[in-house]
């Protein structure tokens, strides 16, 4: 991959053809017309992937590069607990909101109750505390979202703390697997029946980076393990709603993809241990049910693959930009030049069920586009850590990553979103206050 600002302009260009022709196709050459169910189409979004819309901001959107938010109406839910986040509570207009009237009845899967505390955020240099209708939405965990606030802000220390009800929610940048506890992933154990070939040099590493190195590759092939199970999964909800034998043909080529994933970064977190390493068996709580709701397969989708996914292309072509060590390197091309396939059949499954779901599908994907938040930067302690060799091995800072995953969004995302939304009905607003032209990110 000698090019790879060539690589980046071709695959976000893949990605707004896709958009525009709504091809399930892997050379991108049929289009397909949108169910006869559709609502109104509004059909001036600009071959550069720009809706045309003017800018929307309720508080209730993703952030991205480009600054501002998005959202769409309370009403077009996505069913699940995907359809439950981004939403305002009916209490946001009251005098005193979140502290008024008997608390609703929360839902069987909701953790009702739950206290949750905010960093104090400053305004006008003033600090104050996030109303309870600003922090509908956010994550608060990898797999845990704020659905609802009962009480707060309450400032305790430097903090602001509210009573909540969280619901299980992915609130990560990628595909995982999640079950209804939440993200799961195995753990690591002593073993060899997880590695490849691909061993980095690690002469002239302190210990103390070669550990942050080694806890951060077995971290990703932990996450790439588990999406084995997230690719097979959704086989086999494509089967359950009919999807085209391409669809279908790729999504398994992607699952053993993630098999060798799993097994590079195995081998690189071993490398720097010094030690093998292996999974431990994905733990299961009990049966795992496959939906076969095309509306919630569509939220879904968007989140960890159209989001997800694209994100993650690009937070591993950066990370590829900065690798000097040959073999982190081979890892990070062959991660590259699978996930950016991985992106692109997500986008590609959208499009299709965009063309056949109608409109309850179409508000789905509305939703989960403009419901979506990247997580906050991840705790981490670099301390003693030589950032430049911790750079050079394919590592980037938690916040490196998440503004990468905010560029990604705002410059990315969005526009591609904007250009397929407006072929089947919801228009996707814009962010900020001028018109979108097309990504900036090339």
């Amino acid at each position: 991959m000698q090019d790879m600002t060539r690589f980046r302009k071709l695959f976000v260009q893949r990605l707004l053809r896709i958009a525009n022709l709504g091809s399930v196709g892997v050379a991108v050459t049929a289009t397909l017309t949108c169910s006869e169910q559709s609502e109104h189409v509004d059909t001036t979004a600009d071959p550069h992937g720009s809706g045309g819309a003017d800018a929307t901001d309720t508080g209730a959107g993703a952030t991205g590069g480009s600054g501002g938010t998005f959202s769409f109406d309370a009403s077009a839910g996505t069913g699940g607990a995907s359809g439950r986040i981004g939403k305002t509570p009916v209490y946001c207009d009251a005098a005193t909101p979140g502290d008024v009237g008997d608390p609703r009845e929360a839902s069987a899967d909701a953790l009702r109750g739950q206290v949750v505390c905010q960093p104090l955020e400053t305004a006008a240099d003033v600090e104050v505390c996030p109303s309870p209708c600003e922090i509908v939405g956010r994550c608060t965990a990898l797999s845990s979202a704020i659905a609802d606030v009962y009480s707060g802000p309450q400032r305790i220390g430097g903090e602001c703390c509210y009573d909540v009800e969280l619901i299980p929610y992915p609130c990560y940048v990628g595909r995982t697997f999640f079950f209804d506890e939440g993200v799961v992933t195995a753990e690591l154990r002593p073993g060899s029946s997880w590695r490849s070939e691909h061993l980095p040099d690690v002469s002239g590493l302190d210990a103390r980076t070669r550990r942050a190195l080694g806890e951060a590759w077995a971290r990703d092939g932990l996450f790439e393990h588990a999406s084995v199970a997230s690719f097979a999964r959704f086989a086999m909800q494509m089967l359950a709603v009919g999807a085209p034998a391409p669809l279908l043909r790729d999504i398994n080529a992607a699952s053993i993809d993630e098999v060798h994933h799993a097994e590079m970064c195995l081998a690189l977190a071993a490398a720097y241990f010094g030690e093998s390493l292996e999974p431990t068996p994905l733990p299961f709580s009990g049966p795992m049910t496959i939906s076969t709701s095309l509306v919630e397969i569509v939220a879904e989708t968007v989140m960890e693959g159209c989001i997800g996914e694209t994100v993650a292309t690009l937070q591993a072509l950066d990370a590829l930009e900065k690798a000097s060590d040959a073999a982190v390197r081979a890892v990070l091309e062959k991660t590259v030049a699978d996930e950016s396939r991985h992106a692109e059949l997500a986008w590609r499954f959208v499009a299709w069920a965009l063309s056949v779901g109608g409109p309850d599908v179409q508000r789905s994907a509305a939703r989960a586009f403009a419901a979506f938040r990247p997580p906050a930067p991840r705790s981490e302690d670099l301390t003693g850590v030589d950032l430049e060799a911790y750079e050079a091995h394919g590592r980037q800072t938690a916040v490196r990553a998440r503004a990468l995953a905010e560029q990604a969004l705002g410059d990315v995302v969005l526009p591609c979103a904007t250009a397929l939304l407006a072929r089947c009905g919801p228009k996707m607003p814009a962010t900020g206050t001028e018109k979108l032209t097309g990504p900036a990110f090339i």
